[in-house]
């Protein structure tokens, strides 16, 4: 199971996100392993938002997090 994760929402042309309209039609958000949202961003290609999912993801893998252990 995933310590951290992100997901990825395609944004409808125009829409607006916290009062404007982001650069990006492709939010990722960042969420920790207790399910809470900690960040987002803004893509313009669906490409570059897949990038960033998986090395998001990735971090808690390769540093070897495990929160669960203190």
């Amino acid at each position: 199971m995933l310590k951290k994760y992100a997901t990825i929402e395609i944004l409808e042309e125009g829409e607006m996100v916290f009062g404007s309209v982001p650069v990006g039609r492709y939010m990722v958000r960042e969420f920790d392993d207790d399910d809470e949202e900690v960040g987002a961003e803004f893509y313009e290609s669906i490409l570059l938002a897949e990038k960033h999912v998986l090395m998001y993801q990735a971090q808690s893998v390769c540093r070897g997090d495990n929160s669960n252990e203190h």
